[in-house]
């Protein structure tokens, strides 16, 4: 099925009653709907902005987190032993860590889950499915188990009162955030790049529909008689509407594009623009021309019958 697509369908069964004859009976009819692109796209923008948002909350979780520990370390240096109140922060930490990690988790599922709905009910090209590969990759590899054995060592360190190999722990432990943040940071941006990416080859894909059916609707225009012109001119509306938000959705894009620490070059949609603005300037010429025509012709029946 393809986006938009609505299916009926029901389920009809018999007996095997030779004697009499077979009976059936049927279900109720049942719908499978698919979702439209335009809501297939709204779903995987606002699932993006979800899982940038879930990102960022993050990322000021970890900066937090090393605040926090920076101080502990300090105060372990200036103690000769761990108190209660250490091991209370310890403990502390750990527990935000584990629940760093959950979020991480679910960042990683919301991603698979956005990319395997996309494909399932649109086609997607083959190299933006081999880069979302790749970042469900880089994404997976945030939470490794190297960070889950760092903290059960220190757990272990705090319950042996182990101070000065614990402060040792926890410095690992803050050089570990830090590649965290990095590699936070990498995905955000390798996030942002595939969605404007995805968003520019849809954009691009209406584009080339709608220069069609602009040509096909400016050349209609040329051919027909005046009779024609309220009907066609109703087509035109409705492809000038649709011309007009993708320019919107090409400039939202643009702006998300211009946000990347690295912007990519995409001129290449301005010359389709113009062809169509131009095909749609030399259609509603047409249309015009044709309206001036029919009301001259209506004034001149009506000079006639005051003749007669």
């Amino acid at each position: 099925l393809s986006p938009s697509d609505k299916v009926e369908y029901y389920f009809e069964v018999w007996d095997n009653d030779a004697v009499n004859g077979s009976k059936s009976t049927r279900s109720h009819v049942q719908v499978i709907e698919i979702p439209s692109v335009d809501e297939i796209n709204s779903k995987t923008e606002k699932s993006n902005e979800q899982i940038k948002n879930d990102i960022s909350e993050s990322q000021a979780d970890l900066e937090k987190m090393n605040k926090e520990l920076e101080d502990l370390q300090q105060k372990l240096t200036e103690k000769k032993s761990l108190d209660w109140e250490e091991k209370q922060k310890v403990k502390e930490l750990l527990e935000q860590h584990k629940n760093l990690e959950k979020q991480l988790e679910s960042i990683v599922e919301k991603n698979k889950q956005k990319d395997q709905q996309e494909s399932e009910f649109k086609n997607v090209d083959e190299e933006i499915l081999e880069k979302q590969k790749q970042l469900e990759e880089l994404f997976e590899k945030v939470v490794d188990d190297e960070m889950k054995e760092l903290m059960r060592k220190i757990e272990e360190l705090m319950q042996q009162n182990n101070k000065d190999q614990l402060n040792k722990a926890l410095e690992q432990m803050k050089m570990e955030d830090q590649e965290v943040e990095k590699q936070l940071d990498r995905m955000m941006e390798q996030l942002k790049r595939l969605e404007v990416e995805k968003e520019m080859n849809d954009h691009i894909e209406k584009l080339n529909e709608l220069a069609k059916d602009q040509k096909k609707l400016a050349d209609e225009t040329e051919k027909s008689d005046s009779k024609k012109s309220e009907d066609l001119k109703k087509k035109q509306d409705k492809l000038n509407k649709e011309f007009d938000q993708l320019k919107k959705d090409l400039d939202k894009t643009n702006k998300k594009n211009q946000d990347l620490k690295s912007p990519m070059n995409l001129d290449m949609k301005k010359p389709k623009q113009q062809e169509i603005s131009e095909d749609q300037k030399q259609s509603s010429e047409n249309l015009q021309k044709k309206k001036n025509n029919k009301a001259s012709q209506k004034q001149n029946d009506a000079s006639k019958k005051m003749q007669e």
